[in-house]
């Protein structure tokens, strides 16, 4: 099995509420669905995003508010506190 990254509060939350369900009609959860809710519970996205903020010549991380002058080129992400720059931006 591949490992990954669960939101353990999410998957306490879910098993709770499995369990107080099944005890109010007086059965018991099995392993096969402990497993379930195991192997549905959401991952965790562990990168970062932010965005570049244009600024005449210079473009801003929107995260630690490091300036870079790049022309043209924009990094995929920020050489100082490493987030992603694929935010979306509205408006």
């Amino acid at each position: 099995m591949d490992k990954r990254l669960i939101d353990a509060t999410i998957l306490h939350d879910h098993i709770s509420a499995v369990f107080d369900t099944l005890e109010n009609h007086g059965q018991m959860p099995d392993k096969e669905l402990i497993l379930m809710c195991i192997d549905n519970a959401p991952t965790v996205d562990t990168e970062k995003h932010a965005h570049w903020i244009e600024d005449g010549d210079f473009q801003i991380c929107s995260n630690c508010g490091e300036e870079h002058e790049w022309g043209d080129y924009r990094a995929p992400y920020c050489d100082t506190c490493g987030h992603k720059m694929d935010e979306e931006v509205s408006g």
